[in-house]
Parts: structure tokens; sequence; C-alpha cells
């Protein structure tokens, strides 16, 4: 599981920031 998110980090770093941001009830970035 670890080496399969490890793996989805590099790919999609920025998308997964951008999603922690939505969580965090910040969803501002376009």
């Amino acid at each position: 599981e670890w080496s399969k998110l490890s793996d989805y980090e590099k790919t999609d770093m920025t998308i997964a920031s951008q999603e922690l941001a939505c969580g965090g009830g910040l969803c501002e970035i376009q």
C-alpha cells in the first residue's frame, strides 16, 4: 500500500495538494 501511495504522490503531487486544500475548506485553488 505504501509503495502505491508513494507512486501516486510522485505522479500527482500537485493534484494531491489541491485535494488537501479542498478538504481543509480552502477550495480556492484553480
